[in-house]
């Protein structure tokens, strides 16, 4: 599922304004037990995963300083191995992992299921964001 209207998402201030932007991991793939069906209880599904996170911009060009891209599909992994029924519980889960790390300021969370349906491919976007004090 390929979304294209922009998301407006928080931004973080230091000595020169706002700064923010975002990464983006797209096709990461993870087989999940996923669906609320009885048929689909137990049995391993495909999921297509494109996660654009809001992050606070490291100011060197220093790697210590970044979000890691590779957590996200650590997160994905880890949620894969668990029983969930539906792929916008999967998405808030995800979202919520990220969100947990300081740099991240908000989260996109697409997810295809392409055995959902016959014939097409399922999915969804779920959205968050944290809450910033205001200045």
């Amino acid at each position: 599922m390929n979304t294209s209207t922009p998301v407006s998402l928080p931004s973080a201030t230091n000595a020169h304004g706002a700064m923010q932007c975002d990464i983006v991991v797209t096709g990461l793939k993870v087989m999940a037990d996923i669906g609320a069906y009885a048929a689909e209880k137990g049995v391993l599904q495909p999921l297509s995963i494109t996660a654009t996170l809001s992050v606070i911009p490291p100011n060197d060009d220093e790697l210590g300083e970044a979000f890691d891209y590779a957590q996200i599909c650590e997160f994905a992994t880890t949620l894969a191995t668990q029983r969930i029924n539906l792929i916008e519980t999967f998405a808030r889960r995800l979202a919520e992992m990220c969100l947990r790390h300081d740099l991240v300021l908000g989260a996109v969370i697409e997810i295809d299921k392409p055995q959902a349906l016959p014939g097409c491919v399922a999915g969804t976007v779920f959205r968050l964001s944290k809450q910033l004090p205001r200045q």
